[in-house]
């Protein structure tokens, strides 16, 4: 898959990703039981909510959203 735009109407890097037709892994959606934790290969995120993950390669898809040009192990 070729790379797509994500905008801010578009919500968290999960609900994009789901729009997009992809499959991604979620459980609570509200970043607490980190079943949607995908590893950030460039780019940065920000958590709409809680705290940040502790490993700086890991964004929660059900609250992240990008920062910058993104690339995601997903």
């Amino acid at each position: 898959r070729g790379p797509a735009t994500w905008t801010p109407r578009q919500g968290t890097l999960l609900s994009f990703g789901e729009s997009l037709g992809l499959q991604l892994p979620s459980g609570c959606r509200v970043g607490q039981c980190e079943s949607c934790a995908v590893r950030v290969i460039a780019g940065k995120v920000a958590h709409l909510h809680g705290r940040e993950p502790e490993d700086p390669t890991v964004c929660l898809t059900c609250q992240a959203v990008p920062l910058e040009d993104l690339v995601l192990d997903a």
